[in-house]
């Protein structure tokens, strides 16, 4: 990882531009590579909405809420292993993890704890159709697909400050919660969070912000854009 670290310093630092998915992907460039800031822009990550389907969500008592992701710890493992734990106490609760890790002794066989594993990215759209909420523990991300995936789908986000979840609560997008520091805090605020999730719920809405703002189209133009400034 060390050795791959280098390379990439080596590459911006040739580059004439440096294209940053994300305020805080620019801000370790030009902190921890230093990169000059002059040479560097951000272009937010886009994806094609119209494979996600943003279908009614809380429909029910129960709160589903889901995982997606490698389960290792700068992913928050440790995190959801609680978390799951706890939900496995809870009648009203259930979680979905998808990932196509190895999955640890700690969340098998976990009363309403569903793994998924191995699904395929153009079969992701399956697992938001089984959630309402998307947790995100990570630890870092530069600017994570799968939060926009979510809110295509219509599932609400439940994350730390990081990406994409982090430019979306300054932003005070209301689909997207932050998520409790510590367990304990998420244990005591679940329902509270939960609710406020539920009261603003609006799949069509959040389909259609996803679609307008961050799509692959309006990713490649900005990118084209930047090539030819490169050019110019």
């Amino acid at each position: 990882m060390r050795l791959l670290a280098r390379l990439e310093g080596l590459t911006m630092r040739c580059a004439q531009h440096v294209i940053c998915v994300s305020e805080a992907v620019l801000d370790l460039c030009i902190g921890h590579h230093g990169i000059p800031a002059r040479k560097c822009r951000v272009v937010h990550n886009g994806i094609d909405a119209s494979v996600f389907h943003a279908g009614q969500k809380f429909t029910n008592g129960l709160v589903r809420l889901g995982f997606a992701g490698r389960l290792e710890y700068g992913k928050g493992l440790p995190y959801l292993i609680e978390i799951a734990r706890w939900i496995g106490t809870q009648p009203t609760m259930r979680l979905v993890i998808a990932t196509t890790s190895d999955v640890p002794t700690t969340l098998k066989n976990l009363p309403g704890v569903t793994i998924v594993p191995g699904l395929a990215p153009d079969q992701m759209s399956t697992f938001y159709d089984m959630i309402d909420i998307m947790l995100l523990p990570s630890l870092f991300e530069g600017f994570e697909l799968v939060t926009l995936e979510a809110l295509a789908s219509g599932v609400s986000v439940l994350g730390t400050r990081v990406g994409a979840c982090d430019v979306f609560l300054r932003q005070g997008v209301p689909w997207v919660s932050e998520l409790p520091t510590d367990t304990s805090d998420f244990v005591r605020q679940a329902a509270s969070i939960f609710e406020r999730l539920r009261r603003n719920s609006d799949p069509a809405r959040m389909h259609a912000f996803i679609e307008e703002s961050f799509s692959t189209e309006r990713f490649c133009k900005q990118i084209r854009a930047q090539l030819q400034l490169r050019d110019s």
